[in-house]
C-alpha cells in the first residue's frame, strides 16, 4: 500500500487505513482500540546522522507496526512485528 505521510504544523498525520493495514485490523476496529487505549503509539525522532528521521510505532498487545519516516514524511522503512502470545513491549513515560 502507497500513502503519503502529510506532516502539519510539525506533527506527522498518517491515515488510518494505513494503520489498521499494518496491524491487521478494520479500520473500525482501530477507532475503537484507540479509544479504548488497547492501541497506542510512540514518535522517535533520531539524532546526529538520523536527525532527518521519525520512527512511529503503533502497538497492540499482538502485532507492533513501525514506520521509519523522513522529515517530509517518505515512508522509508516499514515493519511488522507479530508477537503472537508472547506480551507486547511496554513504553515507559519520559519522567
Amino acid at each position: 500500500m502507497t500513502c503519503s505521510i502529510q506532516r502539519i504544523d510539525g506533527e506527522f498525520v498518517v491515515p488510518a487505513s494505513l494503520i489498521a493495514d499494518g496491524l491487521k485490523l478494520s479500520v473500525g476496529d482501530l477507532q475503537t482500540m484507540m479509544r479504548t487505549g488497547a492501541v497506542t503509539c510512540r514518535h522517535e525522532h533520531g539524532i546526529d546522522s538520523d536527525a532527518d528521521r521519525h520512527r512511529l510505532t503503533f502497538l497492540t498487545d499482538h502485532r507492533s507496526f513501525r514506520l521509519t519516516l523522513a522529515d517530509e514524511g517518505d515512508i522509508v522503512q516499514r515493519s511488522i512485528i507479530d508477537h503472537g502470545t508472547i506480551a507486547r513491549p511496554r513504553f515507559r513515560s519520559a519522567r
